[in-house]
């Protein structure tokens, strides 16, 4: 073991002293859980050990988003402490190096800025990162003096301190002037204090053990063997290395290391990162159509050794999962908060695979209902490795020449129940599985959102990173707390739901629905109509016809899902 000041392992890991292995697995830290890092180094309290490889030959790297590695040869690899040094990294960039990525682990995968500022509120001191909450963001965008951007404070080539100083000196000048702090010497030297607890926070000495793993390894392992499995045994706490990202780290073996690069640039298109599809979820798709089982948690080592060559093997889960990802589009199925099962979609890839890597016409209506029937009988809530390998040994069993009808008949029939008024009752999540099923089924009748009158599945594609679809109540929840209304009055219930653009939502606003909707012209009323919202009678849009209201309603949906899913 060795000390090292966590500011200089950061630097080292922008400058590409300290590289990431392609065993790694992607960012899975949270903001709530940067901030508390953050708030910990702050403390002065423990934050944990690294772990440094030195191998003995250069090995293939992933990057982290921040600054371009140098050139040469790294000098050690981090197995543990990525998720640390990569967040305190991208926490103390300044706005020319603003990090944007999507929060992992959000099924709405919305890119967010990762810079964190310091809060001098006199109520509590502590860290924010800028895209985590809106009322924060929207502080810093009006230049809070509150918060200070803690690339003013840190800074990793600012080895005199002068910059630093300057900084906290205009933030305490700043603090006054907005009248956040009293014009006394008191005062300031409080928040002096603070801010140079801040500057110096990273000055910590931290533990690292470095590993020679041409000393660990042996006849029967190579050096890359022995560090994939430290790898999986320092991560097997905090945020839990589950076994996909196992059967990942596994792909660092040099037989398969031409294919990282592509399956990482695959990870990070626009289409796939909404939908969740990260390097782990691209391993066990791999895995899955090379062997014909989902089932990493028991690879053998060499699995990716043989005929095909794995190249080839790669090649087709691109040109399936590419497949795929563009029937969901066309279903209004863009992002993970819509999609209704990541796991139904090994089966649905291997199919496409079977087909030469596409889906036709023909057989996308019957995919689209396989995943829409999979998720509301529940077939992979549990076991998924064992559900999903269910459905590849019936598609193997069938061969490559049958319709997509086959996909379905491993779902058991006493699942397969009909779609209830209860049901429609009873779905409260604004994106629930009957909700999902809802926008497929809206998506494929061509339905339009209103006042607008914008097409559902234009608007579900957010191709510039805007826009997109919402979940509208119909009787907006301020309007019927403004009216003060029964207690059981709920307004969050599938029956009170319906899909719109989010401009069309927020045109809407929380009006009188009878006073919006009687707003409409009658091409935008027909537009509603066709999510079953009447207009035949005066009263129904009026509160004491809402429990009347949602029954009808409620009845009208699950009779069109019904026929939609021919249950």
């Amino acid at each position: 073991m060795v000390k090292l000041i966590i500011i200089d392992l950061v630097r080292q890991l922008d400058e590409g002293d300290i590289a990431l292995p392609n065993m790694q697995r992607d960012y899975v830290w949270k903001p709530l859980k940067v901030e508390r890092l953050l708030d910990s180094l702050y403390k002065g309290w423990p934050v944990g050990s690294f772990c440094l490889w030195r191998p003995s030959k250069k090995q293939p790297t992933k990057d982290h988003h921040l600054k371009k590695p140098v050139s040469g040869d790294p000098v050690t690899y981090l197995l543990d402490g990525q998720q640390r040094l990569a967040s305190l990294s991208r926490a103390i960039q300044d706005d020319a190096a603003d990090v944007l990525l999507p929060q992992p682990g959000r099924r709405e995968s919305r890119p967010m800025s990762w810079r964190g500022f310091f809060n001098v509120a006199k109520e509590k001191d502590g860290f924010v990162l800028k895209g985590h909450k809106k009322g924060d963001e929207r502080r810093i965008e009006r230049m809070d003096p509150q918060l200070i951007a803690l690339s003013d404070l840190i800074q990793t080539d600012d080895h005199d301190g002068l910059r630093v100083m300057s900084n906290i000196t205009e933030a305490v000048r700043r603090l006054v002037e907005y009248g956040d702090i009293a014009d006394t010497d008191a005062e300031k030297d409080k928040i002096r204090t603070k801010l140079q607890r801040v500057r110096s926070m990273l000055g910590a000495d931290v533990l690292c053990q470095e590993i020679e793993t041409a000393k660990l390894a042996s006849a029967d392992s190579e050096e890359v063997d022995v560090a994939i499995e430290i790898f999986r045994r320092l991560n097997s706490g905090g945020v839990n290395l589950g076994t996909t990202d196992v059967a990942a780290a596994q792909l660092a073996q040099e037989a398969t290391a031409s294919i990282l690069g592509p399956m990482r640039d695959f990870a990070r298109q626009r289409t796939c990162v909404a939908l969740g599809f990260n390097f782990a979820f691209l391993a066990r798709a791999l895995a899955t159509i090379r062997r014909g089982t989902a089932r990493v948690s028991t690879l053998p080592k060499n699995w990716a050794a043989g005929s095909p060559a794995i190249e080839e093997s790669w090649a087709d889960t691109e040109k399936a999962l590419g497949a795929s990802i563009d029937m969901l589009q066309r279903m209004g199925w863009t992002n993970r908060r819509w999609l209704p099962s990541t796991s139904a979609l090994l089966p649905v890839a291997y199919f496409a695979n079977q087909k030469g890597g596409r889906i036709s016409k023909d057989d996308e209506r019957e995919v689209v209902r396989f995943l829409c029937l999979s998720a509301w009988a529940g077939a992979f809530s549990k076991s998924s490795e064992t559900a999903i390998d269910q459905y590849l040994r019936h598609l193997a069993k069938a061969g490559p020449g049958r319709s997509a009808e086959v996909l379905t008949e491993p779902i058991p029939r006493s699942r397969l129940r009909k779609v209830g008024q209860d049901d429609i009752f009873l779905e409260h999540k604004m994106a629930g599985t009957l909700m999902q099923i809802y926008l497929a089924y809206l998506v494929a009748k061509q339905t339009h959102s209103w006042p607008s009158g914008e097409l559902l599945a234009g608007a579900c594609k957010m191709a510039d990173g805007k826009g997109g679809i919402e979940a509208h109540h119909i009787f907006p929840r301020k309007f019927v707390e403004r009216i003060k209304m029964k207690a059981d009055f709920d307004v969050n219930t599938m029956g009170n739901y319906a899909i719109l653009t989010q401009a069309d939502n927020a045109a809407l606003g929380d009006e009188d629905p009878k006073v919006a909707y009687g707003k409409l012209t009658s091409d935008q009323k027909r537009c509603a109509r066709e999510q079953f919202i009447p207009f035949g009678d005066e009263e129904a849009l009026l509160p004491d016809a809402y429990d009347a209201f949602i029954k009808r309603r409620a009845r009208d949906v699950a009779k069109a899902l019904n026929e939609f899913l021919a249950l």
